[in-house]
């Protein structure tokens, strides 16, 4: 004895066609499923890529910053004439190196 069974889902006829088309959700909701654990992976991968590199940035670059009198010479006018003096002044001198190269900047 042959059994036949007729499966629940639900046949939509189509309009224009005259063909059956089988109207299924399970495959919806499983390729969205499927879709949004591959881009949670995708951001988690970005995620730790972008901290690695920036760690590894600022490890590479790191500077050295000090407080350096530097002569500043300052030029003073009066009645009887102008001179020029020496005045020390505090600035701050980072050196970063990178590479081979050693970069100064000042503050």
């Amino acid at each position: 004895m042959v059994r036949v069974t007729i499966s629940k889902r639900k046949i939509k006829r189509s309009k224009t066609k005259g063909k059956f088309k089988k109207k299924s959700k399970k495959v919806d909701k499983k390729i969205w499923l499927e879709m949004m654990i591959v881009i949670t992976i995708l951001v988690i991968v970005t995620i730790a890529y972008l901290m690695w590199t920036a760690t590894e940035v600022k490890y590479h670059f790191q500077e050295n910053c000090e407080v350096v009198q530097v002569p500043y010479i300052e030029k003073t006018c009066d009645s009887t004439g102008c001179s020029n003096h020496t005045v020390d002044v505090e600035e701050v001198v980072c050196q970063r190196s990178v590479g081979n190269q050693t970069l100064y900047r000042y503050h």
